[in-house]
């Protein structure tokens, strides 16, 4: 299964963790986890993880194609959520 990890250096991660969250929620299923967020988009998983300093998101689907819609829709809602911030998003 296709795995991509980015660490978003960010302030406050926890409050951009939650408005994309509940922002996608309208259009992806949304369970909350003890440390974040788990969206169902495309047929797999967005996870949203906020930690010291820095928004965890996880994109994981069956195949390739998916797990880089999921990458999209997460990198792409966060970057409209905090427009004025340069936020470096590195996938690996």
């Amino acid at each position: 299964m296709p795995k991509l990890t980015a660490d978003v250096q960010i302030e406050r991660p926890e409050r951009y963790g939650k408005q994309l969250a509940s922002h996608l929620g309208h259009k992806a299923e949304v369970t909350d986890l003890e440390n974040g967020w788990s969206l169902a988009i495309a047929g797999g998983t967005g996870l949203v993880l906020p930690g010291e300093g820095v928004l965890t998101l996880i994109a994981e689907a069956p195949d390739a194609e998916a797990t880089e819609r999921i990458k999209f829709v997460l990198e792409k809602h966060l970057r409209q959520f905090a427009p004025k911030l340069e936020l470096t998003i590195d996938w690996a």
